[in-house]
């Protein structure tokens, strides 16, 4: 969804017209539309702040629920909230 959001801001921000929204189409041609509300677009901008923040300050809070996921990641062996 994020991504969608964003294609949404980038063509209002360079096209200068509005882009209510998205859709996403998965490899199955199963199409989900994401609407480009203002309250997404607040969630949006917030989301990059703090993205913005983590990376000013090279922390970040990993999401380990995913064992399978976590356990492929190509920067385990330098992550120091990896589950052992």
């Amino acid at each position: 969804m994020i991504q969608a959001l964003a294609y949404c801001a980038l063509v209002e921000d360079q096209m200068k017209i509005p882009a209510p929204y998205a859709l996403v189409i998965y490899a199955g041609q199963q199409v989900r539309r994401v609407d480009f509300t203002e309250q997404r677009r607040r969630w949006l901008l917030d989301t990059i702040r703090e993205l913005e923040l983590a990376r000013e300050r090279q922390t970040a809070k990993r999401n380990h629920d995913h064992r399978a996921r976590c356990a492929r990641c190509g920067v385990r062996s330098h992550c120091d909230q990896a589950p052992l």
